[in-house]
């Protein structure tokens, strides 16, 4: 029994001291640039590019961490003499921040193309913004964009608030707002690798009008209706009288003079 226990103790203390290993080499491994880095560094070219090839597909990465994967991939490009990545790393370099310091590692000739491909960066623009409200009053916002950043971008995210209100994003270039008025503000988003915001456009529209409301159908009075039938009845049989009493008038002539006789029967005669 005391062999059993001693063996379960020190199997116990194995599983600890690997998980604490396993741990501490998962804290202490490299970030997939700084891989790429050592690779570098390492005159490893081939290997540093594979690296930041994978890292752009899977990595979650902000502005900067695009800026510097970048960098390192037109070092290692141009370490290989693969001049059409120098190409297009340096003018997505240019397209993300034409003002960024080159690196001091930065060997001349390549510092001079980097500077060269500054002068004409490519750029996102931002182009008609629609904003018509739908029947239940809200709004619906769309807005045109053009240019790929030399191949960084790789999709939109527009953002918009109307009246100064919540702010409601969108993948793509169409988003819906509740019904407001006033000032509709739109931000289109160009999305780069691992979903960084790599240019950023914006625009104000104001919003359409409400709707107006149509004015309330009233429905008839019935006793309104009741008493124009009463009337008009009331005027029919006062017409019907006076036809028949007209009827009842007729001319005599009597020695030579036209005379107007009324013809009975008259009230209080017998």
């Amino acid at each position: 029994m005391l062999r059993v226990a001693g063996a379960l103790s020190v199997a116990g203390l194995l599983c600890v001291l690997l998980g604490e290993r396993a741990v501490a080499q998962s804290v202490d491994a490299p970030s997939p640039l700084e891989s790429a880095r050592q690779a570098y560094e390492q005159a490893r070219f081939e290997e540093a590019v594979l690296i930041l090839g994978e890292a752009e597909r899977e990595a979650t990465l902000d502005a900067e961490g695009v800026a510097r994967l970048l960098e390192l991939r037109a070092l290692s490009a141009f370490g290989l003499r693969d001049e059409a990545l120098v190409e297009r790393t340096l003018r997505q370099l240019a397209a993300l921040d034409d003002e960024r310091p080159i690196p001091d590692e930065t060997p001349p000739p390549l510092r001079e193309r980097w500077e060269a491909a500054r002068e004409a960066p490519p750029r996102v623009e931002l182009g008609a913004v629609a904003v018509t409200r739908a029947d239940d009053g809200g709004l619906r916002v769309r807005a045109e964009a053009s240019g790929d950043l030399g191949g960084l971008r790789r999709g939109w995210r527009i953002r918009a608030r109307v009246g100064g209100g919540a702010f409601m994003a969108s993948d793509g270039i169409e988003v819906a707002l509740p019904s407001g008025t006033g000032e509709v503000e739109v931000e289109v988003l160009a999305l780069g690798p691992g979903g960084a915001v790599v240019a950023r456009l914006t625009g104000r529209r104001n919003a359409p009008p409400l709707p107006t409301t149509p004015p309330p159908i009233t429905e008839p009075d019935p006793d309104r209706r009741q008493r124009r039938l009463v009337a008009g009845t009331t005027a029919a049989v006062l017409v019907l009288m006076a036809v028949g009493i007209g009827l009842s008038v007729g001319l005599r002539r009597d020695d030579g003079s036209q005379t107007t006789v009324l013809e009975g029967p008259f009230f209080g005669e017998p």
